[in-house]
Formats: C-alpha cells, structure tokens, sequence
C-alpha cells in the first residue's frame, strides 16, 4: 500500500515544457447554465417534483404486489 502512495497523482512531479505550459493540466470544463426567469424555474421544479413523486407511487405499487404475489405463492406451496 505505501509504495502506491507515491504514485498518486497529487504527489507526481509537474512537468514544464520549454514554454512553461504545464503538461500536468486539470481538463475540466467550465459549465455555462441557462439563466431562466424565476417563474419559469419554479414551474420546472414543480414538475420535477411531481415526477419524483408519481415515481415513488408506481416504485411502492409494484413493490407491493411483488410481495403481495411472493406472501401467496409462499402460502400455496406451504400449505
């Protein structure tokens, strides 16, 4: 484990090439968001909302009858 620690990418050297560039760069990008009107962020939130729930509602139904299905196949075959 210790001989791995010096080979993480925090602890290896930055190399510089004759112009001073760093080789060693971080590529990420610079996110750009769209800027929205309150009101229209609000509805977005809303429906983002009430998609969450409706799939949270359709998750317990069928976990419900999943089980509802196991308890009387177990039932039956251990009757």
């Amino acid at each position: 484990m210790r001989q791995n620690r010096a080979n993480r990418p925090s602890n290896r050297q930055k190399f510089r090439s004759d112009t001073g560039d760093i080789h060693y760069k971080n590529h990420a990008k610079v996110l750009h968001f769209k800027e929205v009107p309150k009101e229209e962020l609000e509805r977005i939130k809303k429906d983002i909302r009430e998609k969450s729930r409706a799939e949270q509602r359709k998750l317990t139904v069928v976990f419900i009858v999943v089980a509802v299905l196991v308890c009387t196949l177990m039932f039956i075959l251990f009757y």
